[in-house]
């Protein structure tokens, strides 16, 4: 019924069809699954297109004018949207299409497609076309999940060295100079963006996959930056690797 749905421009009846199906358990907890990654994908297409014409109709009725679609070029965001979600969380297509990228990304994740899901949430840089408004939107808001699936990856094409010093710190160390493209990373924005993550539930409730994702950075970060909401800031990298490795158990279970 999507289908029928999106042939007439129901893109809002599209997506609720999608997300119904997407809402039934996996078969496995851990493991590909072609149908919902073909679903979450179509999901994520439509909705940022509903992003998008959401944004355009916020432009609209402040009386500005609705701003034209960058150049080919143009891949710049809002980096506070990552970590600051008040002024986009309480609007409902701009929340769905966060959460449609995100269960997206986490199928890729599942089928092992892990440069396609960093691609995904890092939207881009798209080089046939301009990024609409919903996809600057969603570049900004996703920057941690982009984060987490950066260091997913490296996880699994890194060879550490062994050079006295621990593996963690060895891998942080290969790992952080591919983090950005120019420059130096800025290891408290990482923090922040990984910490407070949207359209992120409790460990014990989003999937385990992610979680184990998330962990890594959020233990990669805390290890380069000191920074941590617990008070023993030595042990937060070691905590945050625990946190991982209970998610793959539990996922395995």
């Amino acid at each position: 019924s999507a289908a029928c749905h999106l042939s007439i421009g129901q893109l809002g009846a599209a997506l609720a069809d999608l997300e119904d199906f997407m809402s039934s358990a996996r078969a496995s907890a851990i493991g590909p699954d072609p149908a919902r990654l073909a679903s979450s994908f179509a999901a994520a297409c439509v909705s940022a297109a509903l992003a998008t014409a959401h944004l355009h109709q916020m432009v609209e009725a402040s009386g500005k004018d609705v701003q034209e679609e960058g150049s080919e070029d143009d891949n710049g965001c809002d980096e506070s949207l990552s970590f600051d979600h008040r002024s986009w969380f309480g609007r409902p297509e701009l929340r769905a299409a966060v959460q449609a990228w995100k269960r997206c990304a986490v199928e890729m994740l599942h089928a092992g497609h892990r440069s396609a899901a960093l691609a995904l949430t890092r939207v881009g840089p798209l080089k046939s076309r301009a990024a609409s408004e919903g996809e600057r939107f969603l570049r900004g808001a996703l920057l941690g999940f982009a984060s987490a699936s950066f260091w997913w990856k490296e996880l699994h094409e890194q060879k550490v060295a062994e050079d006295g010093s621990s593996a963690l710190a060895c891998f942080l160390r290969q790992a952080s100079s591919k983090l950005v493209e120019d420059g130096e990373v800025d290891w408290d924005f990482e923090w922040r963006c990984l910490t407070w993550l949207p359209a992120f539930g409790s460990s014990s409730q989003e999937d385990p996959l992610l979680v184990a994702a998330v962990e890594l950075g959020r233990s990669c970060a805390s290890l380069a930056s000191g920074a941590t909401r617990s008070s023993e800031a030595e042990d937060a990298p070691w905590i945050h690797i625990a946190g991982a490795v209970d998610a793959l158990l539990r996922g395995a279970a």
